[in-house]
């Protein structure tokens, strides 16, 4: 190696809204962000994907076009910053990759640990893409994660022990010993995940699908779609998010024009009987209720007091199978909990709502 001077840059940053001068200093390396000054010592961050923001933007655009998993495949193997990659395919295949470029330390240098400025610790490539961990249809039939180590031998970037019983235990074993028991496990299940380990993550959605479409979708990450325009006016979801997260429930997506009345959605035939969470709820005074039927039934929609007393019959009569919406519309009701029952043939099941006046 040889001496180098620091790149300096010359900045101004926003702190509480004010200007403040700030100083930033590079070296062949990367910026520095920490310093040992008494021992003449720096330390600056290299990342392995470095200006690679257009490669990455091209991959997973490669992948929302892909048709197939060889495909998929093909542009997983192109992304240059690390994270958990999953797919899920119509014919019930999945598969996990740990994509991304990682320093190929063959000369034994740990890839965790700060390395030498002088030269002696480059790396000198990155870890062939079929060598990162992957795994395709588990006999456990699914796949759980948590920004977490892949595998028990990937020490590349974690080496906290699985199995650890203590405070730095992989966030991911709390999802996985409340998945693990459950025989059939469901989509209701999927969505009571944040409430079982008591943690909601940075965001959280749950996706199910048939073997054509995406049948629901649900997301809830608070604030970060609860955006103001230029005008000042709020968006829809801006005040419905907190209620929600409070009470661990997921907000369905909805897509398209306000729903007004009883509508069946074209072209698909539900699995099982499913009465969804009605949206929003907390409500005031109108709220969605989706609900699915596997089969031709005689149904029964209505809502209840914490008595048990019928207050609102909204659908009463026989239904093909498919997938449905009904508006409620509650502004003759006081506040108060309620409870929306379903009945379709043998099928019965309820929610528990919350009108806010």
């Amino acid at each position: 190696g040889e001496w180098r001077e620091f790149e300096v840059i010359a900045d101004t940053v926003f702190q509480f809204a004010k200007p403040v001068p700030f100083t930033h200093y590079r070296t062949v390396h990367g910026p520095v962000i920490g310093a040992d000054l008494a021992n003449k010592q720096v330390y600056a961050l290299k990342m392995t994907f470095w200006q690679q923001e257009l490669e990455m933007m091209k991959a997973m655009f490669g992948i929302f076009q892909a048709q197939t998993l060889s495909e998929v495949e093909s542009f997983a193997a192109m992304i240059p910053m690390s994270f958990n990659l999953f797919y899920a395919g119509k014919d019930q295949t999945i598969k996990f990759w740990h994509v991304g470029k990682y320093q190929d330390r063959r000369d034994g240098v740990d890839p965790r640990l700060p390395h030498k400025g002088d030269g002696s610790e480059e790396w000198h490539g990155f870890i062939d893409f079929k060598d990162l961990p992957h795994a395709e249809n588990p006999a456990q039939g699914y796949f759980v994660n948590w920004n977490n180590k892949p595998v028990a031998w990937w020490n590349n970037g974690d080496n906290i022990p699985w199995g650890a019983d203590s405070a730095f235990t992989h966030r991911v074993e709390k999802i996985d010993r409340f998945v693990g028991p459950i025989q059939g496990f469901s989509f209701e299940n999927l969505k009571d995940v944040p409430r079982q380990i008591q943690s909601h993550g940075t965001y959280q959605q749950a996706i199910e699908l048939s073997t054509e479409n995406i049948i629901d979708e649900n997301i809830l990450p608070p604030g970060q779609s609860g955006f103001i325009s230029l005008s000042g006016k709020k968006s829809p979801h801006f005040d419905d998010q907190w209620p929600l997260h409070l009470n661990w429930q997921f907000k369905d997506m909805l897509f398209g024009t306000d729903v007004t009345s009883d509508v069946r959605s074209a072209g698909v035939v539900p699995q099982r009987f499913v009465l969804l969470q009605n949206y929003p709820n907390p409500f005031n005074p109108v709220s969605l209720i989706k609900y699915r039927l596997a089969k031709s039934s005689h149904v029964r929609l209505q809502v209840l007091d914490v008595r048990g007393r019928v207050v609102q019959i909204l659908i009463e009569g026989k239904k093909p199978a498919g997938e449905y919406e009904q508006t409620w519309d509650a502004r003759n009701l006081a506040s108060g909990v309620y409870f929306i029952r379903i009945e379709a043939g043998a099928f019965v099941a309820s929610r528990k709502a919350v009108l806010l006046k």
